[in-house]
């Protein structure tokens, strides 16, 4: 099985490597999973209207159609909490049925950026404004 990850605010899909162990109850750790999901805009308030599709695949399937396996919606709606480590449990579906649950740790980071005092570079102060 396969993991992928899906983002709006990201320009691809993110794969994992394939684990060739434990295919009735894989378990997705380390070099399995994708690399970080980076996203250029860091407002709470943007990231916090999307979701993660998390997808299951079985890569020993030929066939590019039956590769599916199952998927999970991660909201991410109340969980943009900087640089804590978070865990949740997310139903997986297949076909519209609940096929099993799985257990995320994640961390949502700005990778050590701090906004330089009055703004985002290239902002204009309030007091320059030419508003009438």
């Amino acid at each position: 099985p396969m993991v992928m990850i899906y983002s709006p605010f990201s320009e691809h899909p993110h794969k994992g490597k394939s684990s060739k162990t434990s295919t009735m109850k894989p378990s997705f750790t380390g070099e399995l999973l994708p690399g970080p999901i980076k996203c250029s805009v860091q407002m709470t308030e943007y990231l916090e209207k999307h979701s993660l599709i998390i997808i299951f695949r079985d890569l020993a399937e030929p066939r590019e159609d039956k590769m599916f396996r199952g998927a999970a919606v991660m909201e991410l709606q109340g969980r943009v909490l900087y640089d804590e480590d978070q865990d949740i449990s997310l139903d997986v579906l297949c076909l519209s049925r609940k096929i099993g649950v799985i257990k995320c740790k994640f961390k949502v980071t700005n990778y050590g950026y701090t906004p330089p005092p009055g703004g985002a570079p290239g902002r204009v102060p309030k007091e320059a404004l030419m508003d009438e």
